[in-house]
């Protein structure tokens, strides 16, 4: 178990930085997209957990699974690489889905759809797709077609478009080597390469759009060909609320593990974007949770051989596309998505400049589409969005909250969305506290003839806004208006400290592309959005001169932060034993002549120090056995009759008077040396006493 935590901690500080959409930006797509499907809450936390483990057992884990790091869409070098690639990942997903339909088994369709959405988000976090499908000047929507749109489909001929690519450099640099891998090629961090990994990083909107619209249409061709297997749909639903196994205990430690973790001064935590990483507690974390036994989930995933069927033949070693690989078809192409995007501009609290907040946005539950006839709801799932600590007081976060309609379920009409707003204080050695940034006497009214929906019970402190897509207007604690870009912002001040957010609603739709006339195909510099994390408040802070140098303090501040306990563990750990000893065991030496001392430099200074003041030790078992007597103190040892028995093991200490005339008069074998030259009844004082040890 030691090596293994040990190897695992080299693992980790050794795992490249940026190397996958963030954890926190996969968790929020995963459930977006499976919700759209109506899967079971914990059926969604079962695919999150496996979806971390995509990246755990690819680079953070002592026994990876290294057929798992063909799931992160790195070193395609061209378009036939990435027709390769897809054309590959998909023909095996199928067959092993259909397989796994006939053994009925759910639970490995579970873990197959997890992993494969894993590469499908991936894909356009790590290649130049945004750059080469750019979308309009105006920056009010997000594109929809994405690779699956083109992939065999007649209409298109991929030599007419530009070409793709998911490495930093595909001409130019050589491959390197990650765990005798040589097809991982870094796409750079946080401050640079080709990566859209989290919300620091430009064009990070846009890739999470592409990423999200891909998994609708993933798992809608997992349900066909499911359902291609498996006519009477049972199997599907078996799928969508399957409840095997409980992954609650692995969701926990992704959370905290990808929060805290830190690599570098660049990479300070992968939950969403730098800035989060705790040295400390990112340690404890992952020890803890590697120290412990594997999960019913762990082991379950780590065993099945899903991971065979899906990725044999490995997608980076075929030489040419199967050309009867499966179509994936746009998912309800009559549907009209959108997305609700809030962004948090700045945050602080008054009276802590060097505080660790964090904000955790419920956007839904208890409003949605409203009845015009029965003036009644239908409500809109509620999903939390967990936003990433700022450390050392960062008072401009990227923080940006992405909540994802459809038009059939949501359109935009007389609709609204309830949205719960908490910002929080991360403490170290006791519970997180809610700051409250509610505004004192502040009130709530409608707007026109709209009615709000009931407050909802959540703790003092949380503002509660009501947000209308449609027309973009904000009600609220101090709120009501339209607050939909960075220069037409809210800030909401309370008593403990303050937010300033604006929420705008966007489009998703193929007529969201630029207007150009045959595109050239040198075409990779779409326009920079400013309503986006990265257009607002340009490179990450990590990534400035200035940053740079606070990064790095803060990286010795968090080394410190790790060191102070470890140096105080290590100090107990040498002297505690020792403290122990010497109250403990009077004398160093037991009957077997051991030193039961941890430090044997003390036991032997404490041994030379009892010969000099004349003690010596006794114990029944130097005694003679065979002698019945032995096992009780008797009138010539005590000068006074006794019955009570002497535990074996159990020592007595007899001190009385140690004068030559005395030792002459006593002829008791009991007093003369023992084998180790030194009595075993040593004498001290006048009156004879005894103390049990």
């Amino acid at each position: 178990m030691i090596v293994r935590l040990v190897v695992s901690l080299l693992v980790l500080s050794a795992t490249p930085g940026a190397i996958c959409f963030d954890t926190g930006h996969h968790y929020d797509l995963l459930r977006s997209s499976l919700t759209e499907f109506g899967f079971k809450d914990e059926t969604i936390k079962i695919m999150q957990a496996v979806n971390w483990f995509a990246d755990l057992y690819s680079f953070g884990s002592p026994i990876p699974i290294p057929m798992l790091e063909y799931l992160h869409v790195d070193t395609l070098r061209s378009t036939d690489d990435a027709l390769c690639y897809w054309s590959t990942l998909i023909t095996n997903t199928q067959h092993a889905v259909q397989n796994v339909t006939m053994n009925r088994s759910p639970i490995d369709v579970v873990y197959l759809l997890s992993a494969t959405l894993h590469a499908v988000q991936d894909f356009y976090s790590h290649s130049n797709w945004v750059e080469s499908h750019p979308h309009d000047d105006a920056c009010d929507c997000y594109r929809s077609d994405t690779f699956f749109h083109y992939f065999q489909n007649p209409a298109y001929n991929w030599s007419q478009l530009p070409e793709i690519y998911s490495d930093s450099c595909p001409s130019q640099c050589p491959k390197m080597s990650y765990r005798n891998q040589d097809w991982m090629t870094p796409h750079g961090d946080y401050c640079q390469g080709i990566n859209k990994d989290s919300i620091v990083r430009p064009n990070f909107n846009e890739a999470y759009v592409f990423a999200y619209v891909a998994s609708l249409e993933w798992i809608n061709a997992t349900m066909t060909w499911i359902n291609e297997a498996d006519p009477t749909g049972t199997f599907w639903e078996g799928v969508r609320t399957c409840t095997a196994v409980d992954a609650n205990t692995d969701l926990e430690a992704a959370f905290k593990v990808s929060l805290w973790t830190m690599t570098g001064t660049v990479n300070m935590g992968h939950w969403k974007g730098s800035g989060s990483g705790s040295t400390l507690r990112g340690l404890v974390a992952y020890i803890l949770w590697m120290a412990a036994p594997n999960s019913q989930l762990v082991e379950s995933f780590r065993s099945d051989n899903i991971n065979d069927l899906m990725l044999s033949p490995s997608p980076y070693e075929c030489s040419s596309y199967p050309q009867d690989a499966p179509r994936i078809y746009p998912y309800k192409p009559n549907v009209t998505l959108s997305v609700v995007v809030l962004r948090t501009l700045a945050m602080h609290k008054y009276d802590d400049d060097d505080h660790r907040m964090y904000g955790v946005v419920y956007v839904g539950a208890g409003g949605g589409k409203r009845n015009d006839t029965t003036n009644s709801t239908v409500p809109l799932p509620q999903q939390v969005f967990i936003e990433p600590t700022q450390i050392s007081g960062r008072k401009f976060p990227y923080w940006t909250t992405m909540r994802f309609l459809s038009s059939e379920a949501f359109p935009l009409g007389n609709e609204f969305i309830p949205i719960n707003y908490q910002l929080w204080n991360e403490n170290v050695f006791y519970e997180d506290t809610l700051v409250d940034i509610v505004p004192v006497n502040a009130s709530t009214s409608p707007v026109g003839n709209n009615t709000l929906p009931d407050p909802k019970a959540f703790p003092p402190g949380t503002i509660e806004l009501t947000y209308w897509p449609y027309n973009k207007i904000i009600n609220g604690p101090g709120v009501d208006g339209v607050y939909s870009n960075a220069s037409n912002s809210i800030t909401v001040s309370g008593p403990e400290g303050y937010v300033t957010i604006y929420i705008d609603t966007r489009t998703i739709s193929l007529n969201c592309s630029l207007n150009l006339t045959n595109p050239p195909l040198s075409l990779h510099t779409p326009p920079q959005c400013p309503n986006t994390a990265s257009g607002e408040n340009g490179p990450a802070l990590v990534c400035t001169p200035a940053g740079a140098d606070q990064a790095m303090a803060e990286f010795r501040s968090a080394l410190a932060e790790l060191l102070a306990p470890l140096g105080t563990f290590l100090l107990l750990l040498i002297v505690g034993p020792i403290i122990w000893c010497r109250r403990r065991h009077r004398a160093c030496f037991a009957p077997d002549g051991k030193c039961h001392c941890y430090a044997p430099w003390t036991c032997w200074r404490v041994h030379q120090q009892r010969k000099k003041r004349g003690r010596r030790t006794i114990n029944d078992d130097d005694d003679d056995e065979d002698d019945d007597s032995s096992n009780y103190e008797t009138s010539s040892l005590l000068g006074e009759s006794s019955s009570q028995p002497i535990t074996r093991g159990q020592s007595k200490r007899v001190t009385f008077d140690k004068s030559p005339e005395f030792r002459q008069e006593s002829s008791s074998p009991m007093y003369s040396p023992n084998d180790r030259g030194y009595y075993n009844h040593p004498t001290e004082t006048s009156s004879p006493t005894t103390e049990n040890r």
